[in-house]
């Protein structure tokens, strides 16, 4: 094989594997199903980041998160907005079992109360 043809080879592979890196270079954010914001968990804690303004608002406290008689609240793995946003599925706990994290624990948050 020729050395331009490998060149272009390498060049092709590098730009399909730009959007893989990108994806995984922003853990943890979640968009709205509008578009309009992104949430992130900080100080475990949801907060949404409304865009382009960049103002924050918190949706979910650590005093949500956390369960009665526990005086820590949950380290969020995970988190699914119901289509309404009125509840928050929450994954914790998770354990490794062979490649993936499958073990965990679940809660449903209800947002409206």
């Amino acid at each position: 094989m020729n050395p331009t043809r490998q060149i272009k080879w390498m060049l092709i592979l590098i730009l399909a594997a730009i959007p893989s890196l990108v994806l995984l270079a922003q853990p943890g954010i979640t968009w709205s199903a509008d578009g309009t914001a992104y949430y992130k968990v900080e100080d475990r804690q949801i907060v949404r980041y409304d865009v382009p303004s960049m103002k924050t608002s918190t949706v979910v406290t650590r005093q949500d998160l956390t369960p009665k008689g526990a005086d820590k609240s949950l380290a969020l793995r995970a988190y699914y907005f119901t289509p309404g946003q009125k509840q928050l599925l929450v994954y914790t706990n998770s354990k490794r079992v062979w490649r993936l994290d499958t073990q965990g624990d679940y809660w449903v948050l209800d947002l409206t109360t």
